[in-house]
């Protein structure tokens, strides 16, 4: 049969979960003036005691997954560049990857926060 959003709604599925604490990469492909761009930034994802992760969760959409990042950068720099509402993150340090990788792409670099270039 068909599922309709009711059905999802008014079932137990859910992606929510709690990402893991620990060092991670976050980076976003998008686009400035006709060149595609890497914008990276590095920082630790963090974990809370039970009561304020609840808290938090409850503050925005509490079914869908949840990070609770502290970046290398300064939340001023982050909105003032950053140029997307999403982000991927893997674990580890994986800045000095990305950059050879956009260097031999020819994609943009923009490091966000720590050593930037």
């Amino acid at each position: 049969r068909d599922v309709t959003s009711s059905d999802v709604c008014s079932s137990d599925l859910s992606v929510q979960h709690v990402a893991a604490p620990g060092e991670f990469t976050f980076a976003r492909l998008s686009r400035l003036d006709q060149r595609y761009r890497m914008q990276v930034l590095h920082g630790q994802l963090e974990a809370f005691d039970d009561d304020t992760t609840e808290r938090l969760m409850r503050a925005s959409t509490y079914v869908w997954p949840h990070a609770f990042a502290r970046f290398d950068a300064d939340a001023e720099t982050i909105l003032g560049r950053y140029a997307s509402n999403h982000i991927h993150a893997v674990p580890g340090d994986h800045v000095a990857t990305l950059k050879e990788v956009c260097r031999l792409l020819a994609v943009d670099f923009d490091r966000i926060g720590g050593q930037e270039g």
